[in-house]
């Protein structure tokens, strides 16, 4: 035999054996989806057991799944749009078996703020699990309408009464429950919809890597000292919070600083405005001092004030009382401060008009006026030795004029 011959059988094999293996895959493929514990053809069929090895043994049998790793698989129809719809999912498992220990769920690989559209629970004892069909059913379950274009997203209002666990209520309690609703008709109860929850025992184990009681062991300290600092709260108002100590010291400082400006504006106002309080206040002293004036034989013949006795007592007070004596003074008013009239406290605008007005007044120094004379006479130099050159111009015009006359013509 040559090797054309070995080559070409070799050939002839491969080929056989491609094809009984397609044909193998058919067969299960057929087998699976006509499987008579399949009610619903639009929803996906279980994992089927494979066989492994040539003695055809199976990889994982339903009997020797331990107890605690028996679990549920749950597809929702439409899949997990959002967790409130999971937490729901949850609880009405909890409702219709029983009380949930663990439950698995994850996110798509290639899309993270969508979850995969199926995941595995986990019930507390045997009698939850052994009220889940062992065919495959549909389960109805109410889950919150959700905004998911919310600004802000999800919130905890709402996950609220979705975090507590249910117990498993019988279908009288439910059939009980609905005709209360219908009855009391209160418009506190939330938006739901219905779904539909394919519900099959699990063929293979399903157990989280860790246990429970380590778990809680290990993040105990944590929820002691989450529950200590209060979590969430409502913010106080605005004027129960009493500023901090940096803060009044900011504000104290703040306000020497701008009292210091103040003051340091004031001075320089002050000496400005000294020489103009002084040319404007003079003739209201000479009015004054011509009204005292005018007064004065008047108050001869009138009583005394009743004022006087009390500077009479001032000045004739005993040594002995230096304390009161110094308050009477300081509280009366004497005769040089009544006599000088109170000048009236200016405002900025009117600091800078009376600034502006004391400057008009003002004569201009001798500098500045022989500044401006010399500017002046510089200019008339200059004015006159314009009007010299234009009458050379035009007495040359005049003259070149009367040559071309007597010439008779022009020529170039």
């Amino acid at each position: 035999m040559n090797h054309a011959t070995l080559r070409y059988s070799a050939v002839l094999c491969n080929s056989a054996r491609h094809l009984r293996l397609s044909r193998q895959s058919t067969r299960r493929t057929l087998t699976t989806t006509v499987e008579s514990d399949v009610p619903d053809i639009g929803f996906p069929p279980p994992l089927a057991e494979v066989e492994t090895g040539e003695t055809g043994s199976k990889r994982v049998r339903s009997e020797k799944i331990a107890a605690e790793a028996r679990a549920v698989f749950v597809r929702p129809w439409d899949g997990i749009s959002s967790m409130p719809e999971l937490f729901a999912m949850v609880r009405g498992l909890e409702r219709h078996y029983g009380r949930i220990r663990e439950y698995g769920v994850m996110r798509d690989w290639d899309f993270n703020p969508q979850y995969v559209p199926y995941f595995w629970v986990n019930f507390e004892d045997t009698a939850s699990f052994e009220r889940v069909p062992e065919t495959p059913s549909l389960l109805k379950i109410d889950v919150p309408r959700i905004d998911l274009a919310r600004l802000g997203g999800i919130g905890l209002d709402d996950l609220h009464g979705l975090l507590s666990p249910q117990d498993y209520v019988s279908p009288e309690d439910v059939q009980n429950e609905a005709a209360y609703q219908v009855s009391t008709d209160s418009n506190d109860v939330p938006e739901t919809i219905t779904i539909d929850l394919r519900v099959e025992r699990a063929k293979v184990p399903f157990q989280l890597r860790f246990k429970g009681d380590r778990f809680h062991q290990v993040n105990s300290a944590f929820r002691g000292t989450f529950y200590s600092w209060g979590g969430f709260y409502q913010p106080t108002a605005p004027g129960d919070v009493h500023p901090a100590t940096t803060m009044r010291a900011g504000v104290e400082w703040r306000n020497r600083a701008l009292l210091d400006r103040n003051r340091s504006a004031a001075a320089e106002a002050g000496e400005g405005v000294e020489d103009l309080n002084n040319m404007e206040n003079t003739p209201f002293m000479q009015t004054a001092t011509s009204v005292v004036d005018d007064a004065a034989p008047a108050s001869a013949h009138t009583p005394s004030p009743a004022t006087e006795p009390a500077f009479a007592s001032v000045e004739t007070a005993d040594a002995t009382a230096p304390a009161t004596t110094a308050d009477v003074a300081e509280t009366t008013p004497t005769a040089e401060a009544m006599s000088k009239p109170q000048v009236p406290r200016l405002s900025k605008r009117e600091l800078i008009l009376a600034r502006a007005r004391a400057n008009a007044r003002a004569p201009l120094p001798a500098s500045l006026l022989q500044a401006e004379g010399e500017e002046e006479k510089e200019k008339k130099e200059k004015e006159e030795k314009v009007a010299k050159e234009r009458e050379e111009e035009q007495t040359r015009l005049s003259v070149r004029e009367r040559l071309w006359k007597l010439v008779g013509s022009r020529w170039t």
